[in-house]
């Protein structure tokens, strides 16, 4: 198996974070490898200010997949947290149905086609992050 890079410590370092997130935990792990994946995209405001929506709501996280997705104000880094935030956007039903549609996939060896993996509820609600939780990996 290959080293996955270090993503998620690469955009806090961009963004002037000083959170030190090694690539041996889970968390860090299931982040950098939906990072890995070139239709999720992951940007953090630089650190001390945040983006306004129109509608007023204040955000410093970015989490899109194919340009679709949810802004979040997170007041901690750590990589439970982004997992988190990564999940509810991966949950969300029209990003399953976008994801699905794709016609290069295949079913997802992990969590055999379910997205989800029971004994993992407990971190991010059992969303597997090989599939992006919709039970597909795409080539």
């Amino acid at each position: 198996m290959s080293k996955i890079e270090n993503k998620l410590q690469h955009e806090f370092n961009s963004k002037g974070y000083d959170v030190d997130c090694d690539n041996r935990s889970y968390y860090t792990k299931s982040i950098n490898t939906v990072l890995s994946n070139p239709i999720i995209s992951f940007e953090l405001v630089k650190k001390g200010y945040l983006k306004k929506q129109k509608n007023g709501f204040k955000y410093n996280t970015t989490i899109r997949v194919n340009g679709r997705g949810k802004v979040f104000r997170l007041k901690s880094f750590d990589s439970e947290t982004l997992l988190t935030a990564f999940a509810q956007v991966l949950d969300s039903e029209n990003i399953k149905h976008e994801l699905k549609t794709d016609a290069c996939s295949t079913v997802c060896s992990k969590c055999n086609g379910k997205g989800k993996i029971e004994a993992f509820r407990h971190i991010s609600k059992g969303v597997c992050f090989d599939c992006l939780g919709v039970g597909y990996k795409f080539i």
